[in-house]
Formats: structure tokens, sequence, C-alpha cells
């Protein structure tokens, strides 16, 4: 993000303005914004996120879909693990030979 922000200064404000040191950039968006810098543990689809943003009527009329949809994410975090269980034993498999 700070490198848009050095690019931004670069094209719009020319000589007008000298881009700030990261360390500073960092520190008026924790401190003065109360922004942090992080990557998120979990990735949200698109539709989960709008979900939690639904009232509670409308979470009610839209819970078939979205129960589908979770589920259909447990099914593929399911066999994601039994590929990753699957490899492993392979690659043990292999280096035995």
């Amino acid at each position: 993000m700070y490198e848009l922000y050095v690019e931004k200064c670069k094209t719009d404000y020319v000589d007008a303005y000298k881009p700030v040191s990261s360390a500073l950039y960092r520190q008026i968006f924790t401190e003065d914004f109360n922004l942090g810098f992080y990557k998120p543990k979990k990735d949200h689809s698109a539709e989960c996120e709008k979900y939690d943003l639904m009232s509670a009527t409308e979470k009610e009329q839209c819970r078939t879909p979205i129960e589908q949809h979770q589920a259909r994410n447990k099914e593929t975090q399911t066999d994601k693990a039994t590929d990753k269980q699957r490899a492993k034993d392979d690659s043990v498999s292999v280096n035995q030979l």
C-alpha cells in the first residue's frame, strides 16, 4: 500500500509533495487512523460477507442457500485434507523405494 502512496505522490503531485518514509506512513495509519496492517487469517467468500451484513429477517430468508454454501465449503475442506494426507502417504511410500 505504501508503494501506491509513493506512486500517487510522483504522478499527481510531481514536486509539490515528497513521499514520507515507510515508517512514518505506517505510524500515521496505525496511530492517527487506528488502521492495522495484517494479513487476514481466513478468506471469506463474497456470499458469506453479504450474509454477515444482512438483517435478521434477510438472513432467515437466505438460510437455505447459505447452509448449502457452507456444506459445500466443509466438503471442500474435507476433500483437501484427504488429498493432503494422500500426497503425504504417497511421498513416504516413494521415499521408501
